[in-house]
């Protein structure tokens, strides 16, 4: 009897689900068949004459409201259809109705734009000169050695008579200074100032260059001058000038790392017991890296007095 019952109750199930299933089928039918109102999307392709070519830019689509089942709009879409024109003149093509045939079981609401304006003028062909576009300044510290260049220096154009008429040259996509790094040449991308022109041959360019770290000429004040040989304390001379300047030169990187107190400035006194009223002394100085070169001691010489004894308390 518990079997009996078991078999009657899976039975049933089985029959539900399958009702179930219908039901789902049938909802989506239902669904499908329900007309619904869509934008859809159609490519357009012309034929134009050779060496003519369009002058004005078109869409490359356009797009229809059209309404009915929505399997059949999606089965159209999925297609991915294309509505030609043949082209020999310019004109204003207008888009009819008529020119989708296929879509006899899909009603066209509206068709945006409903015309096309299509100018054709014959191809022609130039060579312009390649200019380079540059941004931004070069990184702090850094300067061209070898100013950048560009090769090739020309390039030839084709496109409608009426634009390619107006083009003397062709500019670089931006060449950015401030990202200049070790290398001495990089490539740019040519830029197209219209969607109607094309570049025959080359479609990027080479720029070379060389770069160099800057010297800077800085001055350095209040250098104390150490005297040698000579104890000025115990001796009765004395020195007009206790400091000096210096002017070096040395590259941006280190220019920015030395101060003053990296110069040394030295007197050498070895005979000044033989000063009998006063002597000039030459200054010489020394600094603590090789990069730097000193091109100006100020002053240069110093003058040692004698001193009188009436001068001394």
């Amino acid at each position: 009897m518990d079997f009996q019952m078991k078999n009657i109750k899976n039975f049933g199930l089985k029959i539900f689900s399958v009702i179930f299933a219908f039901l789902i089928f049938l909802m989506v039918q239902i669904s499908q068949s329900k007309e619904v109102i869509e934008s859809v999307k159609v490519k357009i392709s012309l034929s134009i004459p050779e060496n003519y070519i369009l002058g004005n830019d078109i869409p490359e689509d356009i797009s229809l409201l059209v309404k009915g089942p929505k399997k059949n709009i999606q089965n159209f879409e999925k297609k991915n259809s294309s509505i030609y024109f043949d082209v020999e003149n310019s004109k204003v093509i207008n888009i009819q109705k008529d020119k989708f045939s296929e879509l006899d079981i899909i009603e066209i609401i509206k068709i945006i734009p409903e015309s096309i304006n299509v100018s054709i003028e014959k191809r022609v062909e130039k060579t312009v000169l390649i200019l380079l576009n540059t941004i931004n300044d070069l990184p702090e510290g850094v300067q061209y050695s070898k100013k950048p260049t560009v090769k090739p220096e020309v390039i030839t154009i084709t496109g409608p008579q009426s634009y390619v008429s107006l083009i003397e040259s062709i500019y670089t996509e931006p060449f950015n200074q401030k990202n200049i790094e070790n290398s001495e040449s990089t490539i740019v991308k040519l830029k197209k100032e219209s969607s109607l022109i094309s570049f025959k041959d080359a479609q990027v360019a080479k720029i070379s260059y060389k770069t160099e770290e800057i010297t800077l000429k800085k001055e350095f004040e209040n250098i104390e001058i150490e005297f040698l040989n000579c104890n000025l304390e115990k001796s009765s001379i004395t020195p007009l000038k206790r400091s000096i300047n210096i002017i070096a030169k040395a590259p941006y990187s280190t220019m920015n790392k030395i101060s003053a107190k990296n110069f040394k400035a030295y007197v050498d006194l070895k005979d000044c017991d033989k000063i009998k009223t006063s002597k000039n002394y030459d200054i010489s100085a020394t600094v603590t890296s090789d990069l730097v070169n000193i091109e100006y001691i100020i002053p240069d010489s110093v003058i040692i007095n004698k001193k009188n004894i009436i001068d001394e308390p």
